[in-house]
């Protein structure tokens, strides 16, 4: 039987480089992030880089997709929902902006980014596909990771390490 996913793997470092390599933008520098990881109990933690907060519609996206994927699509492990590069502002008034991309990142059950579903596609669009669209296309992700680094590869003991926990790659000296 599978342990439950450890919500501590939610506060390690890993998580926010991760974030800010995924919203680096041609300077290598993070454009900023604003992320919602749900713990086991369906408490919601928002982490962020940057000053600016998503627009009330961008927020309860994020809040809903990770509510849900967390509750139905778990898989042992845990998703991260965020949102990415703020649209550029001439004048801030109310520290908001509108994110141009978002993204959904699957924990395994030891805390490690297992891969990341990004999109920059307008979000009118994003709300217009719905979220049973998106849940549909974060199972068939999982899926396909699963079936390729678990099924086809099939690492065996001592191939893999928990790099979320700070343990170090396996030698690859015989």
């Amino acid at each position: 039987m599978r342990r439950p996913f450890n919500d501590e793997h939610l506060n390690r470092p890993l998580i926010a480089r991760r974030l800010d390599l995924e919203s680096a933008g041609l300077d290598d520098m993070p454009t900023g992030w604003w992320a919602v990881l749900t713990r086991a109990n369906g408490e919601q933690i928002v982490r962020r880089r940057g000053m600016l907060n998503p627009d009330p519609v961008q927020q309860m996206f994020v809040r809903d997709m990770a509510t849900a994927l967390n509750r139905h699509l778990r898989h042992d492990g845990a998703w991260i929902v965020a949102l990415t590069d703020p649209a550029p502002q001439l004048l801030v008034v109310d520290a908001t902006a509108e994110y141009q991309s978002w993204l959904l990142l699957w924990l395994d059950e030891d805390g490690d980014p297992g891969f990341t579903i990004d999109n920059d596609e307008p979000f009118w669009r994003v709300l217009q596909q719905g979220p049973n669209h998106w849940l549909a296309q974060a199972d068939a992700a999982w899926d396909q990771w699963h079936r390729y680094m678990r099924k086809v590869l099939a690492p065996g003991d001592g191939q893999t390490f928990k790099r979320a926990q700070g343990e170090a790659p396996p030698s690859t000296r015989h």
